[in-house]
């Protein structure tokens, strides 16, 4: 990681002329955490801080082992995330909860001689600029060395204006922070209301129509329609290509789909293997066709995309193939099998311990709703026009967001480089 030029600092403009800045190990001791095994694990004891738990998962493994104070954390430990993902568990912490904890490897316990809150910002402006430079704007796992974090540049101010900096960011932060939390349940309460609404388009075919509390005997489900199963509205309900087929991989040809291909009601084009032709026509009866449905068999099992016109005579590896019958709308029928009540139908069917695995006859033997073909056409373009709109408001509360993310960003760099005045912040215990 070298700096882009001879500024004090790789991140931000030139500090005051008042302000010193060091390499970390100069004002701060990093001890790893502890190296478990599984057989250190216990049901009870001292609970184990792992890098989900920095994220707040309560999900705790336990250890009875005595082990020495540099692994023991209490409330108010500062911490470090050295393995990790950029923005979700990567880079400094601050240990909240009350007890005592273990700290497991991966995370360093931070010792310092300065402010410690201050430390803490200082980190997280440094961070920003270890997370681009080891990762060059890639998405992916972040590591940084000890060497490497100990050698991270730290802005020392007068310990009067570390501690006034950094109870200014304590207030201004929290407050993005509360917006940015504000935005992302309002992502959460548009996702749940369009599959409320696609839900009761797809049972009940009029979003006036509330959903009855009862089931009719013969009925698995409540529904306004007439109750069938999937292969009664197919002409095909198949397994795609189940031998092997890595000695007839090609640059081109015949591309061939896979489960990591196949979204809710979307085809990914990324990462598409192919075959060569001579190997697809051996299996010419599982081509899949524009408009046939493609389920995913293990893993996501049951999610289901509609084949496009520019993905015709394709094959796929051992997903599921149904051929609707033209009764029936393909994009109603995958609608419906992405549904909750579809998912949770798969859930109680399918089988596997580690992955869920669900088979031809357990496909073709979904129960489904099936309304009148006039009826599933209008269904469709209701449901559309719903995720349509639904997916215009998120990408503007997303958007939202990241403006607030940078902006957060942006207030912390420039608050610990010093480039503007954080006096109405007066020492600790400032309030609101």
């Amino acid at each position: 990681m070298t700096r882009p030029d001879n500024s004090p600092l790789p991140y931000g403009s030139a500090l005051p002329e008042h302000w010193d800045v060091v390499p970390l190990k100069h004002v701060a001791k990093l001890s790893n955490g502890y190296v478990f095994n599984s057989r250190d694990w216990t049901e009870y004891g001292t609970p184990i801080i792992r890098i989900e738990n920095l994220n707040g998962s309560s999900d705790f493994n336990f250890s009875t082992l005595a082990l020495d104070e540099r692994y023991q954390i209490t409330n108010g430990d500062l911490l470090y995330s050295w393995s990790g993902n950029p923005g979700t568990s990567f880079g400094p912490y601050r240990w909240s909860e009350v007890g005592q904890y273990y700290l497991n490897q991966h995370i360093f316990k931070i010792f310092t001689t300065i402010d410690k809150d201050w430390l803490y910002w200082s980190l997280k402006a440094a961070t920003h600029w270890i997370e681009r430079a080891l990762t060059s704007g890639m998405i992916g796992m972040v590591h940084v060395t000890k060497k490497e974090l100990e050698n991270a540049p730290i802005p020392l101010p007068p310990m009067e204006e570390q501690r006034r900096i950094a109870d200014f960011l304590e207030l201004e932060v929290r407050k993005i922070d509360r917006a940015i939390d504000l935005h992302k349940r309002l992502q959460a309460t548009l996702a749940e209301k369009t599959e409320a609404t696609v839900e009761q388009l797809l049972l009940h075919g009029d979003t006036k129509i509330h959903l009855p509390s009862f089931r009719m005997p013969e009925a698995p489900f409540p529904t306004a329609f007439k109750i069938g199963k999937l292969k009664q509205a197919s002409l095909r309900v198949d397994v795609g290509i189940a031998e092997a087929a890595t000695h007839a991989y090609a640059a081109s040809g015949v591309p061939l789909l896979r489960s990591t291909n196949i979204r809710a009601n979307a085809i990914s084009h990324q990462d598409m293997l192919y075959v060569e032709p001579w190997f697809a026509e051996r299996n010419k009866s599982k081509y899949v066709r524009a408009g046939d449905i493609l389920t995913v068999r293990t893993g996501n099992a049951g999610t289901s995309a509609v084949v496009p016109r520019d993905l015709d005579m394709s094959q796929t590896f051992t997903q599921l193939i149904t051929t609707p019958s033209p009764d029936f709308s393909a994009e109603y029928l995958c609608h419906f099998l992405n549904s909750r009540t579809c998912r949770q139908y798969f859930e109680s069917v399918s089988w596997g311990s580690a992955q869920k695995n669900i088979s031809v006859p357990l496909l073709g033997n979904t129960p489904i709703p099936m309304p009148p073909p006039s009826n599933q056409r209008d269904i469709v373009v209701a449901i559309q026009r719903d995720i349509e709109f639904s997916s215009k408001l998120a990408s503007l509360v997303g958007r939202a967001v990241s403006v607030a993310e940078e902006r957060r960003q942006a207030l912390i760099t420039s608050a610990v480089t010093g480039q503007f005045d954080v006096s109405t912040a007066s020492g600790r215990g400032v309030t609101e």
